[in-house]
C-alpha cells in the first residue's frame, strides 16, 4: 500500500548507524525544501516568549532535590566548575550510568580550550551518527526520577510537541567570567526547524541573558522564558559576577514531528512545511499550559 509522507513512520531501529535520527528523516522526505520555503531573518523573532504558567519556586526546589538525589554533574564538554546540572531526558539505548549526563555536554570536547570549543562542536560532522551526543531526537525519554517531581513533570508534559534534550543547568555566578571580557563564545545550535529551544528561568538575579552578534542583549528574569534563535550566532551574556546560583531549564521541542513511544518512532505532523516554529511560539501553540 502506498503511504503518504505524513503516514510514514520513522523508527529508531531503522536508522543506519552512520546517520542521526534527523538525518535519516531528512533522507526520506523533502525536509530541506520545506525548511527553505519558510526560512527568514527577522529581528522581531529575537525577543520571543510564550505564555507558560509554572511555579518557579516549586520547580526550583524540585530541581535542587534532583541534584541531590541523582547527583548533579559538571558540564561534560569542558573542565569547568562554573556550570553544573543534569540531563533530564535520556537516550533509552544508552547505559543507565549515562542517563543523567547524556545530553549535558560530551567529554571528547575537553581537548579544546574555551575559545575553540564552540567551533569544534559546530564543525563536528563526523559524530552526526546514531545515538551520539549530537543525535538530538534520541534524547526523548524523561529520567524516571523526574516523574516523582509533580511540578516539574507537569511542566515538561504541557507541550504539544515532542520534548527532547532537556537539561537543568546552574551557573555559579562567583566564578564565571563577565562576557564583556570575552571575545569567544559565539555559536549556533541545532536548526529551530529541528529543535526549537526554550530557556525557562527558574532562579536568576537579572544579570544573565542572551546576546546575539551585533544585536542587543536580551535579559531574562525569574519565572521568565525565552525562545532562543539557535540558527543565529549567539552566546550567554553575564554582565558581572555575583554571589548567586542561576538555574534554568533548557527545553527543546521537535515542532514538525509526532512521537510514538511504543516503537520509538517519529512521523511528520500537520505543521511540517507549513508553519515556522517561531510562529507556533507567537501563536501560543507550543503548550496547552
Amino acid at each position: 500500500m502506498f503511504l503518504t509522507l505524513f503516514q510514514k513512520m520513522f523508527r529508531h531501529k531503522d536508522v543506519p548507524n552512520n546517520q542521526t535520527f534527523y538525518n535519516y528523516i531528512k533522507s526520506k522526505t523533502d525536509w530541506q525544501q520545506a525548511v527553505n520555503s519558510l526560512k527568514r531573518d527577522n529581528d522581531e523573532d529575537l525577543d520571543l516568549r510564550i505564555n507558560l504558567e509554572f511555579d518557579a519556586d516549586k520547580i526550583s526546589q524540585e530541581v535542587y532535590e534532583l541534584y541531590r538525589e541523582v547527583k548533579a554533574v559538571s558540564w561534560q564538554s569542558q573542565n569547568t566548575f562554573h556550570l553544573y546540572g543534569l540531563s533530564l531526558s535520556y537516550n533509552i539505548n544508552h547505559s543507565k550510568d549515562l542517563w543523567k549526563m547524556g545530553c549535558f555536554g560530551h567529554p571528547r570536547y575537553r581537548v579544546y580550550n574555551s575559545k575553540d570549543y564552540y567551533d569544534a562542536v559546530m564543525n563536528d560532522k563526523d559524530n552526526h551518527v546514531k545515538d551520539d551526543y549530537l543525535d538530538s531526537l534520541s534524547f526523548n525519554t524523561l529520567l524516571p526520577e523526574v516523574k516523582t517531581k509533580p511540578n516539574l513533570y507537569k511542566l515538561l508534559n504541557s507541550f504539544n510537541f515532542p520534548v527532547i534534550r532537556v537539561t537543568a543547568r546552574t551557573v555559579n555566578g562567583l566564578i564565571i567570567t563577565p562576557t564583556k571580557f570575552l571575545k569567544s563564545g559565539w555559536h549556533k545550535d541545532d536548526c529551530p526547524f529541528e529543535t526549537l529551544r526554550l530557556n525557562v528561568m527558574l532562579d536568576t538575579e537579572g544579570n544573565h541573558g542572551i546576546e546575539y552578534q551585533n544585536k542587543k542583549v536580551i535579559y531574562t528574569s525569574r519565572g521568565d522564558n525565552l525562545v532562543v534563535n539557535t540558527d543565529k550566532l549567539h552566546r550567554t551574556f553575564v554582565s558581572e559576577n555575583s554571589n548567586f546560583q542561576r538555574t534554568s531549564l533548557i527545553i527543546n521541542l521537535a515542532t514538525w514531528l509526532k512521537y510514538d513511544e511504543t516503537n520509538n518512532s517519529y512521523s511528520l505532523n500537520h505543521h511540517y512545511g507549513k508553519t515556522h516554529p517561531y510562529d507556533l511560539a507567537k501563536q501560543n501553540l507550543l503548550s496547552f499550559n
